[in-house]
């Protein structure tokens, strides 16, 4: 007697997501900064390549009592750094060094959201130093 089997098989591309916590502290040791950093994997099938690729991420955490997004982060060029709750103090300085220190880029925030052009500096991986209300915040921006 024979049998017959039945298989069904379903094909779903389910997005893997990632998160890395960065934390920077000042020279006495004292944690002043905690970044979080989420990604989505999109899968080789979407993007019809043969490697798996990191979609567009941007950080998001409380500063100061304000919510700060920087994105997309990676970023070619042009960065988007978006403060609210700082409508009082709209003014807040952006810096941005590289890895040896050397200051890049600088200016103020011009309301909620503040565009970055980073395009005229090389590839590499920066900080990007936000002052909120008198208390110092670090970001991990990084240029591809």
């Amino acid at each position: 007697m024979k049998k017959l089997i039945c298989v069904l098989i379903v094909f779903t591309t389910i997005p893997v997501f990632s998160q890395t916590v960065n934390y920077a502290y000042d020279p006495d040791g004292n944690r002043i900064s905690r970044t979080i950093v989420l990604s989505t994997l999109r899968s080789a099938q979407q993007n019809n390549t043969n490697k798996e690729e990191t979609a567009p991420t941007y950080v998001e955490q409380i500063a100061a009592d304000l919510q700060v997004k920087i994105y997309p982060n990676p970023t070619k060029g042009l960065l988007q750094v978006e403060i609210i709750g700082n409508e009082k103090d709209n003014n807040t300085p952006i810096a941005i060094f590289n890895q040896s220190g050397q200051q890049v880029f600088t200016t103020q925030t011009e309301g909620k959201l503040t565009s970055v052009d980073l395009s005229g500096v090389p590839t590499g991986t920066y900080i990007m130093r936000l002052i909120i209300r008198e208390k110092s915040e670090i970001y991990k921006i990084i240029k591809k």
